[in-house]
């Protein structure tokens, strides 16, 4: 029996699901359990999995296995998995379920970090094209935990694609795409397309943007398109920050301006030599504005307090100095600055803090990675391979992971070895 056929015998897909959830279905098979997990109704009719997907629920050993990769299966099962070109699994295909039923809308609904979001941008745009007579409604989760952001629902809400934003009670569970978003399902109107924003991280998919354009089912096109950052009005409090380090920079014109960022709120990394770096930067001429606290207080740094403006403020404060100062450049950890700076094609030197095999999909070409780690999907002309001397491990008792310090010397020289690079030389 092939996947649309069992998807039309409905007996057929009771057992299938029975098998999958280790449970009988019963009488409440089209209801959602005390957990909010819904059953026939959900997965197979209201969000429609692709053909593909829907097949491989025979090979899966459980509904967690499928949204984790399959961590669990056999070599046998993985052998079932029909992947995409650029390696991801399409999980949606929107135009076979318009073909089934009446769709009068798209539910996007999310859960995850600012940066992930910027990076599903051209996801929005591109769903937009395929379906334009289709509204796009979105709804983010309001809980701040490991897995999403609640600044989200403020990029969603200054995106023009979206018609209407809404948020929800949302809140993790084992893994990341095992997200409770059972209160964002009771707002959902019953003609739309429910469709949680997820996609595959498995080492072998190309990047962030090939991977979600597969996982639903849209055609996808090299260079992948940089992250989308909407233009936004900005706060009177922007207004006087951006007005305060341009009046700032007025003072003394030679020096140039990074933008600076030390915090990562998936990891909980936060870099240890903050005050070192943003003086040794000083030191060598730059105007230095900064978005994390820094313990350092210097007539050439502003810092922002994040947590008085809003995320579109944020970005639209680096715009405005990238379009007063074409030699603006970012210094940053591996977090929603590296979207940021790809957005707005501000050179970034990234500094990652741990080890990643699939870093390289979440590197764009205005990024060049500092890492202690060779990684052979990565660019050498992308690459700081730190020496040893240049950094320490830091592996404590209850870190999420091992991460690596890099030396702020070291940092100082590679963003100045950078910036020869990148940016044309400063005029007169």
């Amino acid at each position: 029996m092939t996947a649309l056929e069992a998807r039309a015998d409905a007996a057929a897909v009771e057992q299938l699901f029975q098998t999958m959830l280790g449970r009988p279905i019963g009488n409440d098979t089209f209801k959602k359990d005390h957990d909010g997990v819904y059953s026939v109704q959900y997965w197979i009719e209201r969000l429609l999995c692709s053909e593909e997907f829907i097949a491989h629920f025979a090979a899966s050993r459980g509904l967690r296995q499928i949204f984790t990769g399959l961590s669990d299966t056999t070599d046998a099962d993985m052998a079932q998995v029909k992947r995409g070109p650029y390696g991801a699994i399409p999980y949606y295909n929107v135009t076979r379920l318009r073909q089934t039923r009446t769709v009068n809308g798209l539910a996007l609904v999310f859960f995850m970090g600012v940066g992930d979001y910027l990076m599903a941008t051209p996801l929005i745009a591109a769903l937009h094209q395929a379906h334009p007579d289709l509204p796009i409604w979105a709804y983010a989760s309001s809980s701040a935990d490991q897995v999403n952001s609640p600044l989200l629902a403020q990029l969603l809400a200054v995106n023009p694609l979206v018609h209407r934003t809404g948020t929800y009670r949302g809140r993790p569970r084992g893994v990341w795409t095992d997200y409770d978003i059972s209160d964002a399902l009771r707002q959902i109107p019953d003609d739309f397309a429910v469709l949680p924003v997820i996609y595959d991280t498995d080492h072998g998919v190309v990047h962030r943007v090939t991977s979600v354009l597969e996982t639903f089912g849209l055609p996808v096109e090299l260079p992948v398109p940089p992250p989308i950052a909407y233009k936004a009005t900005m706060s009177d409090a922007a207004q006087a920050l951006l007005a305060a380090i341009l009046d700032q920079h007025r003072q003394d014109p030679t020096r140039d301006i990074v933008c600076s960022h030390f915090e990562a709120r998936s990891s909980g990394y936060i870099y240890p030599h903050i005050a070192a770096l943003t003086q040794h930067l000083i030191e060598q001429g730059f105007q230095v504005v900064s978005f994390s606290p820094t313990g350092v207080i210097n007539e050439h740094l502003t810092e922002i307090d994040i947590a008085t403006i809003s995320v579109p403020d944020s970005i639209e404060i680096i715009r405005a100095l990238r379009a007063a100062h074409p030699r603006l450049s970012i210094v940053s950890v591996n977090s929603l600055m590296w979207p940021i700076s790809a957005a707005l094609g501000i050179p970034n030197l990234g500094l990652h803090t741990f080890r990643d095999d699939a870093v390289h999909q979440y590197v764009y070409a205005n990024i060049h990675v500092m890492t202690q780690h060779l990684y052979p999907k990565l660019s050498p002309s992308r690459l700081f391979l730190a020496p040893g001397g240049t950094y320490d491990i830091r592996d404590e008792p209850g870190q999420p992971a091992i991460f690596t310090d890099y030396k702020p010397e070291y940092v100082a020289h590679s963003l100045r070895v950078m910036l020869a690079h990148a940016l044309p030389a400063a005029e007169g």
